[in-house]
């Protein structure tokens, strides 16, 4: 991962040495928990991915109740189908239910917001946000972006893809010491 052109842009190798209990790829996650409603949106650009790859971009909340480590990972993903022919191109969330619809975009957009306590998720579809699953989830998140594979078969190809136009409103924010809280901005 390296932000290029304004762009978080992510990529994998044809060779990589997967980690046996993650897969492949990489993950960025924000520094600070998020507390409360949330509304996040990305947009991603396939700009060399192979169809077949068993690849994703992805979206995601990590949330936990109370002082937990434990929680759960709610996602909203643009996955490229897997090497094995399971699946094909497709949007996919596990928040609720897994729920798949197949697209052939290139690039689009990602959503998850949360309100009183329940996680809805998105993809943008010719300008309008199609919901995708909504459920219950309260606690403090961790968001973040990831370009993986964690289920074989991988295909095997080199893979790259940007992410761009990051944007979270969030009600609050719980950062570890030394790490600098995000910019405060209220709306007009």
């Amino acid at each position: 991962m390296a932000e290029q052109n304004d762009e978080l842009e992510v990529w994998v190798p044809a060779d990589p040495a997967p980690d046996p209990g993650k897969g492949i790829g990489e993950s960025y996650w924000a520094g600070c928990d998020v507390i409360g409603d949330f509304a996040v949106t990305v947009d991603y650009r396939r700009l060399s991915w192979p169809t077949g790859d068993g690849l994703r971009l992805t979206l995601w909340a990590g949330v936990r109740a109370g002082m937990s480590a434990v929680g759960r990972t709610f996602q909203i993903a643009r996955v490229g189908g897997h090497a094995d022919g399971f699946g094909g191109e497709a949007y996919e969330s596990n928040v609720h239910a897994a729920a798949r619809v197949h697209t052939a975009d290139t690039r689009g957009g990602l959503r998850l917001v949360r309100r009183d306590g329940v996680l809805h998720a998105y993809y943008r579809y010719r300008g309008t946000w199609i919901p995708l699953g909504a459920q219950k989830a309260k606690g403090q998140a961790t968001l973040g972006l990831s370009f993986s594979s964690d289920d074989p078969p991988w295909g095997g190809k080199p893979a790259h893809a940007s992410f761009d136009n990051f944007k979270a409103i969030v009600a609050g924010v719980d950062c570890p010491a030394g790490t600098p809280v995000p910019p405060r901005r209220r709306r007009t």
